[in-house]
């Protein structure tokens, strides 16, 4: 994912895939949630909704089914990304599903992951016009990143980098 985080993701998705078919080959089930979580991430950097809600969706399943409850919170706010990017988005339906995966996330404790569904809802509301909600959730993510020193999302937000890759 080193190469996703770069914009590489056509590297990322190779080495991805090709570290779940080895898992698969060896039958390992464990984390399968979250390699096809992984390989959402990636189709949808490269634009590929279509793709990236099909893996979304499978990590949701796969992560249910195996109760990893922590893949299963960034699976649903994955989705509602997707959702949220869709040529005609479904605004409500991404709103709910990201909501979800942070009270999941909320739940368990796991800030990181947290303050990344703040994220994607500030880009949900950016991307939808919704500047006063956007503003309400940069806020939050701002101050998760900075209480637990996670820089890269800081420099990523909407309203003040609208010419990132994804």
């Amino acid at each position: 994912m080193g190469h996703y985080y770069l914009g590489e993701f056509e590297t990322a998705l190779k080495h991805v895939q090709k570290g779940l078919k080895m898992q698969k080959d060896m039958g390992i089930s464990m984390n399968m949630s979250l390699q096809n979580y992984n390989i959402g991430m990636i189709h949808l950097g490269l634009g590929e909704l279509k793709s990236a809600q099909s893996c979304a969706e499978k990590a949701l399943d796969l992560s249910q089914e195996n109760h990893e409850k922590y893949v299963e919170g960034i699976s649903w706010t994955l989705l509602g990304r997707v959702i949220g990017k869709k040529k005609h988005p479904q605004i409500d339906r991404a709103e709910e599903h990201i909501l979800k995966g942070i009270k999941i996330l909320d739940e368990l404790k796991v800030k990181t992951l947290v303050s990344v569904g703040y994220f994607y809802l500030e880009e949900l509301y950016t991307d939808t016009g919704k500047q006063d909600k956007a503003l309400n959730y940069l806020k939050k993510a701002d101050e998760m990143y900075q209480e637990i020193d996670m820089d890269y999302y800081l420099t990523k937000n909407t309203i003040r980098d609208a010419s990132r890759p994804w």
